[in-house]
């Protein structure tokens, strides 16, 4: 798990089940329901956790600091999107 823009996380290991019905992603499912989750969930990824590490990308081995390279993620990702959205053909509705 990453933040982008932030480009740093963690890495994970270990055993890992997918879930797509059955009573355990049922009660997983409403978990999220009560909590006002309306996204639709088509499956859910349980992992049991053998090792867990901080991940840091090699951005950071100059000495830039991370308020400098989440702004320059940021920056990266929103001209992106201004980008896509000055390309979207609006004229097919």
């Amino acid at each position: 798990m990453v933040d982008p823009f932030a480009r740093k996380g963690y890495r994970f290991k270990g055993t890992a089940e997918v879930l797509t019905e059955g009573p355990q992603y049922d009660a997983i499912v409403a978990f999220y329901r009560q909590r006002g989750s309306r996204a639709v969930i088509k499956s859910i990824v349980l992992i049991e956790v053998d090792q867990a590490a901080s991940l840091i990308s090699p951005a950071y081995d100059d000495g830039t600091s991370e308020a400098a390279i989440r702004r320059q993620w940021e920056g990266h990702y929103a001209d992106l999107q201004e980008r896509w959205a000055t390309n979207v053909d609006t004229t097919s509705e």
